[in-house]
């Protein structure tokens, strides 16, 4: 059965500047060596709009890329826990599924957490490093208490960001829960029948992002819209009996495509194609060095800058690092305030509401221009922030601050 029919005179119709595939003789700078995928925005996102991100590891890359876009975003990291440690990583829809059971629903959060020994124990439904990070029990309680505290921000959230990540899911027979980490091969080793690898299929995913999408709207504030993409991050390794690159090819291809139905079916739900403009990317530019698997992150900045324009007045985002950056290198000092204090005027926002990175280069040229006492409190806003930030660090102390 088609996803979609359209009349012959409405696909003719429909041909435009973008309907062929770009050749070095025609549009070849539209995919080389930055691929830009042209879509329509399916509404509109205002600078008051609260946005929330959920998903893998690129979901926070994401929404690093929308707060330094000076986009309002909930979705912090959240309290007691490391910026590197992504504990709201979710790898899966059936993951996700099983968290907004326990932050709306009731469910019972504590039945993903497993004892390591006596005096230590994890949480497999938390994510990135902070998962791995065994604790008392009665620590990771406290911490699983403060991770389904930062999922319920939803309610205050206009805009869902939604990034799909993989198909291998775990089952807890146990407690009959889909959880998102394989258990510890010791944990699997000690309970040989508890635990039960699951390849999501084209309809498991749809019903999962369609229960999303239904909690979410009786959630989130009247009106939500929905931002989705597939992730671009490939499996970093398959359980299956098979290539990793063929398990990842199954993995993305399925939940592309059950995506474009959901998209198709729901005008609340835009795609957004980050997935293909990084994947389309001559690999120098879309992988980190040491990986070949995560975004770089000036990838993610370009691609997000890109795909928000498109909803949001280009005049409201803030301006972006890297324009920042080539007037700091070439120590441009009176452009950086200029432009930082138009963009402030423009928004009614003071320096110290903006983005950790306009502060950073703001009060740079701030102390460079002599305007030591307004550059410390930006300074510590910026260390505050970023506590990796060493620059910021390092100046502040030189002046005092």
């Amino acid at each position: 059965m088609p996803i979609e029919v359209i009349s012959g005179r409405d696909a003719f119709a429909s041909i435009n500047k973008f309907s062929r595939w770009p050749h070095p003789g025609k549009d070849g700078d539209r995919y080389l060596p930055h691929p830009t995928v042209n879509h329509k925005a399916g509404f509109a996102i205002s600078p008051e709009d609260k946005l929330f991100t959920i998903g893998s590891c690129f979901a926070r890359n994401v929404e690093r890329a929308l707060v330094a876009l000076g986009l309002p975003v909930l979705s912090s990291i959240v309290d007691g826990t490391e910026p590197g440690e992504n504990i709201t990583n979710k790898y899966t829809t059936s993951s996700i599924v099983h968290d907004l059971r326990v932050a709306f629903d009731g469910a019972d959060p504590y039945a993903t957490i497993n004892d390591i020994n006596e005096n230590s124990a994890i949480n497999l439904t938390f994510g990135g490093m902070g998962a791995s990070k065994a604790n008392s029990r009665a620590d990771i309680e406290t911490q699983t208490d403060l991770y389904y505290e930062t999922l319920r921000r939803l309610r205050e959230t206009d805009v869902v960001v939604l990034t799909l990540g993989l198909v291998e899911t775990w089952f807890d027979t146990k407690f009959g829960i889909y959880i998102n980490l394989a258990p510890p091969p010791r944990l699997a080793k000690a309970n040989p029948d508890r635990f039960q690898l699951h390849v999501l299929s084209y309809d498991d995913i749809r019903s999962d992002v369609l229960e999303i999408l239904s909690t979410l709207r009786r959630e989130c504030r009247p009106g939500v819209r929905f931002l989705v993409t597939v992730s671009p991050v490939p499996l970093a390794a398959t359980f299956r009996n098979q290539d990793v690159l063929q398990a990842n090819a199954y993995s993305k291809a399925v939940q592309r495509a059950a995506i474009e139905t959901i998209v198709l079916e729901n005008d609340d739900v835009t795609y957004f194609p980050s997935f293909e403009m990084v994947t389309l990317s001559a690999p120098e530019h879309a992988w980190v060095d040491d990986d070949y698997r995560h975004v770089r992150p000036d990838t993610v900045d370009r691609i997000m800058r890109f795909v928000v324009s498109q909803y949001v007045s280009p005049d409201s985002l803030a301006p972006s690092k890297a324009v920042l950056f080539e007037m700091t290198k070439a120590k441009r000092w009176s452009d950086v305030v200029q432009t930082v204090e138009a963009y402030c005027g423009k928004m009614g926002k003071q320096a110290q509401a903006q983005p950790p990175h306009v502060q950073w280069y703001y009060a740079k040229a701030l102390a460079e221009t002599g305007k030591i006492a307004d550059a410390v409190p930006l300074l510590r806003n910026v260390v505050a922030a970023l506590s990796w930030h060493e620059s910021a660090k390092a100046l502040l102390a030189k002046l005092g601050g």
